[in-house]
């Protein structure tokens, strides 16, 4: 039987602001004074996308000429507060994995049902390539470990059988072997598996944010969230199609 969370955000995280049944929330929607904007209503106008570059004044919070992207980066800061035991789990589990108390790298993975969109996945030798180049410029030659976030744990082994001297390490160690997150599956999992993904999620979520450098892709939200958790724009690279530029698209978001 499938097992609906009642909230995402009450599960997993910290409370933010009045709860829905509060008197003044329950008086402003009373007064229509709450808003629902469709995420489309907001998409074409690069102002309130908040494009790279752009700088915003929130004065109720006390922000001033604050630039898009470390904009976004404090607001996932005050938002993504994991309750205390999701946020011990997931720190034990990396903690567990040898390599990631030095400096390391990070690949972030993504196959599932995202060719279902149009996207065309990124081959695994192209993270291969890009993580030597990657160790060169900010490794000093040397090849860290390698943290490795997917949702098709398949890709662990077309990386250690393509360079098996290197150190891989994900949680799919610690995961029931997935292979592929599609997103229609979703409404028939139980309780269990739903907290089973997410737990798996938000160990690779800070897992990434905690690498020197992330080589990811563009077609999935988990590395944009990675991208706006991490303290530098150059400490990033997305691996896209040929014609198309990461940075480019890293802008407009």
């Amino acid at each position: 039987k499938t097992q609906e969370l009642k909230s995402f955000i009450g599960r997993y995280f910290e409370p933010i602001g009045l709860p829905l049944d509060n008197e003044n929330v329950l008086e402003a929607r009373k007064k229509g004074r709450v808003e629902v904007s469709h995420w489309m209503k907001n998409w074409d106008d690069r102002v309130k996308r908040r494009m790279h570059g752009l700088l915003h004044n929130i004065t109720s919070l006390g922000y001033e000429n604050m630039e898009s992207t470390l904009l976004k980066r404090i607001m996932l800061q005050r938002m993504w507060r994991l309750q205390p035991a999701v946020r011990e789990e997931s720190c034990k589990s990396l903690e567990s994995k040898g390599g990631l108390d030095e400096e390391y790298m990070a690949f972030s993975v993504r196959r599932g049902d995202k060719d279902t969109e149009g996207f065309e996945f990124t081959k695994s030798i192209d993270y291969i390539i890009a993580a030597e180049d990657v160790s060169i410029e900010h490794f000093n030659c040397h090849m860290p470990t390698i943290f490795v976030a997917t949702d098709d744990c398949a890709v662990m082994d077309e990386f250690r059988t393509m360079r098996p001297e290197w150190n891989f390490v994900s949680e799919c160690e610690n995961s029931d072997g997935h292979n592929g997150f599609i997103l229609s599956d979703m409404k028939t999992w139980t309780l269990e598996q739903t907290d089973e993904h997410y737990r798996k999620f938000f160990v690779e979520l800070i897992g990434l944010a905690g690498a020197k450098f992330f080589i990811g892709v563009t077609y999935t939200n988990v590395a944009w969230w990675a991208a706006y958790m991490r303290p530098h724009r150059w400490s990033h690279k997305f691996l896209d199609k040929p014609g198309q530029s990461a940075i480019h698209t890293l802008d407009v978001w």
